[in-house]
């Protein structure tokens, strides 16, 4: 579905529960690598937020598998959508469907293409296998991993890995105190429409949980700050003049799909002023019935 008609289907249609999802506070200002990254280790800060994130090891049957570090829409997605049904249902215990083609309709990223399903596998395994701290204001999370119980391989014949889908996760108790303590609400319609791009993703997520929070004059955003946030890819001499060009194009998407939001590009950056988020707070209703 394109962007004008998610547009046309936000701004005339109210949000139904089905359309709400859940993320953790601190991942809507620092999000995960946008690309792949060959180190072992990221870091990522905003403001008074900031993530790590350590690649680590999965078994899958043969021993430990070193895993890369989990990156693009696709590990966003998901968690957006685990963290939105251990919500929902007050539970660790998350069953992911019957295979990786359902699980990504559930998260929104399913176009059908089967190349997606092997990438889910992959980076779901990056997930299990990474650890992750993240601080905010003077308090340290540390919930390492975020998924603590997930098995994806087991040996086929003659020694060949076979891809079984789990069927069931279990998230750390840790991470789960975490959205229990501070969860932003976002609109799933709007996620799916910004699926292909990570740096449209984390846009969303950060004005979501941002723009309700001012209050008085509009704030501007110089764009070295939003390189520092969202451009840590574009490196070089014309690191900054890239990234601002990206992002140029990045945000007209994000506030089609969130027309409520205040924010233009002005010359020296980006200006956000007050104003409602996307999905109203009504954390005291979160529960499926």
């Amino acid at each position: 579905m394109s962007i004008i008609t998610k547009h046309l289907e936000i701004h005339e249609t109210p949000p139904t529960s089905e359309d709400i999802a859940f993320l953790s506070t601190v991942m809507c200002q620092v999000g995960l690598p946008r690309s792949e990254v060959v180190e072992r280790e990221f870091f990522r800060r905003s403001g008074d937020a900031w993530l790590m994130v350590q690649a680590g090891a999965i078994d899958e049957g043969g021993g430990p598998v070193m895993q890369p570090l989990p990156y693009g829409p696709i590990p966003r997605l998901a968690i957006a959508w685990l963290s939105t049904y251990a919500l929902r249902n007050d539970t660790r215990e998350i069953p992911v469907g019957r295979s990786a083609a359902e699980f990504l309709r559930n998260i929104g990223s399913d176009d059908g293409d089967t190349r997606r399903h092997h990438m889910l596998a992959k980076q779901l395994k990056s997930l299990t296998a990474c650890r992750i701290q993240m601080g905010f204001r003077g308090i340290t999370h540390n919930p390492a991993p975020m998924i603590s119980s997930l098995v994806t391989f087991t040996k086929g014949k003659r020694g060949k890995q076979r891809i079984v889908w789990p069927g069931v996760l279990y998230m750390s108790e840790e991470y789960f105190k975490t959205l229990q303590n501070g969860a932003t609400p976002l609109d799933r319609r709007a996620m799916s429409a910004l699926r292909g791009s990570s740096l449209c993703l984390d846009i969303y997520c950060f004005l979501a949980n941002r723009l309700h929070r001012i209050s008085g004059k509009p704030i501007v955003l110089h764009w070295k700050t939003l390189h520092e946030q969202f451009g840590q890819e574009y490196g070089g001499s014309s690191g900054i003049k890239n990234f601002k060009r990206k992002f140029k194009v990045a945000i007209k998407s994000v506030l089609a799909v969130y027309p409520q939001a205040k924010a233009k590009i002005i010359e020296g950056g980006l200006q956000i002023g007050s104003s409602p988020p996307p999905i109203a707070y009504r954390t005291k209703s979160i529960k499926s019935k």
